[in-house]
């Protein structure tokens, strides 16, 4: 089976950062299973998953402690953080010079105790991403992913929970495989 189709056939949807854990497992079964290289897996994985935010309140934006992924799940977090590593580089090559902003965006925070910033995860590895009306992308777009926002095209910050089908519909050929 040529998974590098898998995006036209499957969609799944991050809703909040609670399934979060989808993106590097799946990153573990394209490369570790089914042998893939790591940009063929991150580009199926990418143009598979879509985020969408219901809430910025603390418990939809979870912090994960880096310890408890080290523990039970150590081939993800090797996985987040190599995910993490290329995209602040992504950042550091467009934004030379400004640590803050690299710090923002990380996906691991590292103030005291590391952990693992699942908005963020689900922000980086999402070919979509939006609220589920129109003034919780705003918020999104305010907040959650101000300094993500600028990297992702406007037309995959859709309006609305409805607008994803619209959005997929029209960025799946663009953001995968051509």
């Amino acid at each position: 089976m040529d998974l590098t189709t898998l995006p036209d056939k499957v969609a799944i949807q991050l809703n909040d950062a609670h399934p979060a854990l989808t993106i590097p497992e799946l990153m573990r079964i394209l490369m570790d299973d089914e042998k893939l290289t790591w940009d063929t897996a991150w580009d199926i994985t990418v143009c598979t998953c879509a985020y969408t935010n219901h809430t910025v309140l603390p418990e939809a934006l979870e912090c994960w402690p880096g310890d408890l992924f080290q523990n039970l799940l150590p081939r993800h977090l090797e996985i987040i953080y190599e995910v993490s590593r290329r995209h602040l580089a992504r950042i550091s090559a467009l934004y030379p010079g400004y640590y803050g902003r690299l710090r923002r965006m990380s996906l691991i925070e590292e103030d005291g105790q590391k952990k693992i910033n699942m908005a963020h995860l689900c922000i980086v590895g999402s070919h979509a991403v939006n609220g589920m009306a129109q003034i919780h992308s705003d918020i999104i777009k305010d907040t959650v992913s101000s300094c993500h926002h600028p990297l992702h095209s406007p037309s995959l910050f859709s309006l609305n929970v409805l607008s994803v089908l619209w959005v997929t519909t029209h960025t799946k050929q663009s953001c995968c495989f051509p």
